[in-house]
């Protein structure tokens, strides 16, 4: 018995003298260009599928079949080695062409006829939003070099070109890897650059600590082939606490990020009985390790459960809290939208209370079929220097920018903004100042809201104008932090782009000394 997915044939109880197959022909795609490129059947056409649908498979995952998902999309990179043509079934079809939230969209209707010779006749994606002083970087990447995925490294480095994407960091579950030899080998090293980096990934409880350590990126970290693991430090049986120390005791300089650390609400604020059966333990606040219990974003650092991730090690002094970043936007498993609003209550709860700790955006892609560089993170760079582009980066920077929260998070519009004369990360000295805030972005993402923020609440939302650049002015009553969110409803388009996003960004603050003591001192809870 023979079953196939793709094309929905069983041979159970056939005559197989003849096996009626789907005819395909062939697509010729254009060449030298970078772009990714979507296809959508139309007029009762299926949706093409472009991995090899004769070798298509299920898995038997709990209680149901999961088939292998469909491709319908190409990565180009505008190199030789780049597809030059795909088989597809004959019918209509729209094709899209997009190289991420800085470029035009482009759109085609056309018709593959069986027998004749069809070429994909579509406008180039343009670069429409310029962005100097910033460098796009994912710092959650993944690809066939680790253990949950068959996507190759090559093939995830054509993606990243695809979407304009400038900076990947490596995120494999415990194993470093460097992709900066296949960057060099594809001949994309003036397109894109790489951090080394790995995914610290918790999964063994132990009476030490039963609910593991959670998932938490690193990096720079480069493989050491001989070592263990490449390199990986030993993690199990470990606190939060002892992992920091580890990483940052041989990796000098090193980024802790942490991802992921909830999925939904439910357990962020008030507790359903039945919590400990939702705990997820890959999302660390939703048990904070040895607390077994989730973090409550409404009560002090100082009161139970939360005062665990603040419980300094007796030897180092470390705290299971003391990262640099933790993700804001984390769009896997198809919920970004709840997570964003569960794990910014989170990051707002730290700020007040004092843990400058950078809010980031990433895609935490794996599979051919998850989007890659968008989420994004926009990370300022020197642009005098030139330290906004590929060729020039550096590394040293890039880092420092990062763990200021000199950079802001967006799956689409960009901004820039000032608050007087301070960037995200900085301190300003004053009990009023001036907002400068741009918003801007490609026609085919669209922004319908703006919110100024004080300590993490709503303090002004501005009306859309045609110059697309506002003014607000602002006055403190104590030390305070300013954020900016930005947002649009998803278009048709949008969502055949990117299809469990919709358009936002979020600002790392802006912190204010209220009575220029100095000193910033927290606003609270």
């Amino acid at each position: 018995r023979v079953v196939n997915q793709s094309l929905n044939v069983d041979t159970e109880d056939m005559d197989l003298g003849v096996l009626e197959l789907p005819l395909a022909t062939t697509l010729k795609l254009p060449r030298n260009e970078a772009m990714r490129l979507i296809f959508v059947g139309r007029d009762g056409t299926e949706n093409p599928d472009f991995n090899m649908a004769l070798t298509d498979f299920t898995v038997h995952d709990g209680e149901s079949d999961v088939p292998a998902k469909k491709l319908s999309q190409v990565f180009l990179a505008g190199i030789e080695s780049d597809r030059s043509q795909v088989d597809i079934a004959p019918g209509h079809y729209t094709a899209y062409a997009t190289r991420g939230p800085e470029y035009s969209l482009s759109k085609k209707e056309f018709t593959v006829i069986a027998g004749q010779e069809n070429i994909l006749d579509i406008d180039i994606p343009k670069h429409v939003v310029k962005t100097p002083g910033y460098i796009a970087a994912d710092l959650h990447v993944h690809s066939g070099g680790g253990f949950d995925n068959v996507f190759s490294t090559q093939e995830r480095v054509r993606s990243f070109v695809a979407e304009h994407g400038e900076v990947m960091v490596s995120s494999e579950h415990d194993v470093p890897l460097d992709f900066s030899p296949q960057i060099l080998s594809m001949g994309v090293s003036d397109k894109i650059t790489s951090i080394d980096g790995v995914e610290m990934t918790g999964t063994m409880p132990s009476e030490h600590n039963p609910y593991t350590v959670g998932h938490v990126n690193f990096f720079p970290v480069s493989p050491e082939p001989h070592e263990y693991r490449k390199g990986m430090i030993n993690h199990e049986h470990s606190r939060l606490r002892e992992v920091l120390d580890g990483f940052r005791h041989k990796h000098t300089g090193v980024v802790a990020q942490l991802n992921h650390a909830r999925q939904h609400l439910y357990l962020s604020s008030d507790l359903p009985e039945n919590y400990a059966d939702l705990i997820e333990i890959g999302g660390y606040l939703n048990h904070m390790g040895i607390a077994g219990h989730p973090y409550n974003p409404e009560k002090s650092l100082q009161t139970f459960p939360n005062n665990s991730l603040i419980e300094r090690d007796p030897a180092t002094g470390t705290r299971d809290i003391d990262i640099d970043a933790m993700e804001i936007i984390n769009p896997s498993k198809n919920h970004p939208q709840d997570r964003i609003i569960a794990m910014r209550k989170d990051w707002m709860s730290f700020l007040n209370q004092g843990l400058r700790i950078t809010g980031t955006a990433n895609s935490d892609s794996h599979h051919a079929n998850e989007q890659v560089s968008v989420p994004r993170n926009m990370v300022a760079m020197d642009p005098e220097l030139g330290n906004d582009s590929v060729v020039n980066f550096n590394q040293d920077e890039f880092i420092s920018a990062l763990k200021s929260g000199n950079a802001y998070g967006t799956t689409g519009p960009m901004l820039e903004l000032s608050l007087s004369d301070k960037s995200m990360g900085e301190t300003l000295q004053a009990d009023k100042a001036t907002l400068q805030l741009k918003v801007t972005s490609a026609d085919w993402i669209p922004v319908d809201e703006i919110k100024v923020q004080i300590n993490g609440t709503d303090h002004v939302t501005l009306t859309l104008n045609e110059t697309n650049t506002y003014e607000v002015e602002l006055e403190f009553e104590k030390d305070s932090f300013v954020t900016v969110e930005v947002s649009g409803k998803e278009t048709a388009d949008y969502k055949t782009i990117y299809p469990v996003l919709f358009p936002y960004a979020f600002s790392n603050p802006i912190y204010v000394d209220y009575d220029s003591d100095g000193e910033w001192t927290p606003p609270g809870l």
